[in-house]
């Protein structure tokens, strides 16, 4: 993953108004899915996803955590699958 800082054309971007009105829509629908989802977790599994300032391995640990206990299910097999 590249830093916005780090790209090359930082800080004169460009983009195209209708790519990035199709990323806000799906961005918006993802957020209601997650917030809809949390809403039926119990305050234990709640209490995993506000873990503050956690690092990646302890991230990716609690995530696991998450699934092993029923409160998300991994929707694939690779690194980057996103779990549900």
């Amino acid at each position: 993953m590249v830093w916005v800082w780090e790209q090359f054309e930082w800080p004169h971007f460009r983009w195209s108004p209708a790519r990035m009105s199709r990323a806000e829509e799906e961005f918006r629908m993802g957020a209601g899915i997650i917030l809809g989802a949390i809403s039926h977790l119990n305050v234990e599994s709640r209490n995993l996803l506000t873990t503050p300032s956690s690092s990646p391995a302890t991230a990716r640990r609690d995530l696991a955590d998450m699934v092993d206990k029923g409160a998300l299910t991994r929707t694939g097999e690779r690194r980057h699958t996103p779990p549900r």
